[in-house]
C-alpha cells in the first residue's frame, strides 16, 4: 500500500496545471520558486525567540509543511507530494479555525494541540485513499473560519485597522482562487514562460494568508473572554 505514494498523480503529465513538465529534478520551475516565501516564513516564526503563544508555532509548521510539500508536488509530481501538498493547505487554514473557536469561545488554549492533531491526522488518512474530496472541504472549512472571523469582528468592533487585515486577506484569497481558475483551464496560458499564474497564485496565496495572520496576531480575532491555558 506504501508503493502508492511514488505513484504519478492522475494529473501527470498532460494535465499539471499550464506550466510545462520540464525533464530533470525540478518538473515545474516557476511554481518549485514561488514557495520560498512560504518556507522563510515558516523558518522565522518557529525559531523566533518570542513566542506569543502555540498558535505561532503550529502556524509556522504549517507554512514549513505548505512550502515543502507544494515543491515536492511541482517538482516531481507523486502522490506522496500532492497529499503533502494539501496536507499544509489544510494545516493552515484548520490553525485558523481552531484559534478562531478556541479563542472567541474562551476555551482552554490546551485543547488546540488535540484537536488539532486529530483533524490533521483524519485529513492525511482521507488523503491517502483519495483527494478527490480535497476541494470541497477545503471550501468548507475556509467558509467556516472566516463566517467565524468575521461574527468574531463584529461582535467585537475591532478596530479599523485591525479589521482591514481581515478584509484584505479575503479580497486577496479571492482574486487568487479566480487566478488560480484561469490557470488551471488555461484560459491564459504560456507554458514555456517563466511568469506563471500558478506561481502568481502561490504568491497571492501567501500574502493573504499574512494579512490573516496579522489580523489575528493583532487581536482582531480574540473574542470578548480570555482564553485559559
Amino acid at each position: 500500500m506504501i508503493g502508492k505514494l511514488w505513484q504519478p498523480l492522475s494529473c501527470f503529465p498532460n494535465n499539471c496545471f499550464c506550466e510545462a513538465i520540464h525533464p530533470g529534478w525540478i518538473a515545474q520551475p516557476s511554481a518549485v520558486i514561488s514557495m520560498i516565501p512560504f518556507l522563510v516564513w515558516g523558518i522565522l516564526l518557529i525559531t523566533a525567540k518570542h513566542r506569543d503563544h502555540i498558535y505561532q508555532t503550529t502556524f509556522g509548521l504549517a507554512l514549513l509543511v505548505t512550502g515543502l510539500g507544494s515543491m515536492l508536488m511541482h517538482a516531481t509530481f507523486l502522490y506522496i507530494g500532492g497529499i503533502l501538498d494539501w496536507l499544509g493547505i489544510f494545516m493552515i487554514i484548520l490553525c485558523f479555525l481552531y484559534w478562531a473557536v478556541i479563542s472567541g469561545l474562551g476555551l482552554p488554549t490546551k485543547l488546540f494541540l488535540p484537536i488539532y492533531i486529530a483533524s490533521v491526522s483524519l485529513l492525511v488518512y482521507l488523503m491517502y485513499h483519495t483527494l478527490a474530496m480535497n476541494r470541497l472541504i477545503l471550501l468548507i472549512l475556509t467558509t467556516f473560519t472566516i463566517g467565524i472571523e468575521l461574527l468574531i469582528q463584529r461582535r467585537n468592533q475591532a478596530a479599523f485597522v485591525r479589521r482591514s487585515y481581515l478584509y484584505l486577506a479575503i479580497l486577496i484569497a479571492f482574486a487568487a482562487f479566480i487566478i488560480h481558475q484561469y490557470d488551471e483551464q488555461r484560459i491564459i496560458c504560456q507554458p514555456e514562460s517563466l511568469w506563471q499564474l500558478h506561481s502568481l497564485w502561490h504568491l497571492l496565496t501567501f500574502i493573504a494568508v499574512y494579512f490573516f495572520y496579522r489580523y489575528k496576531e493583532n487581536g482582531a480575532g480574540r473574542g470578548s473572554r480570555t482564553p485559559t491555558s
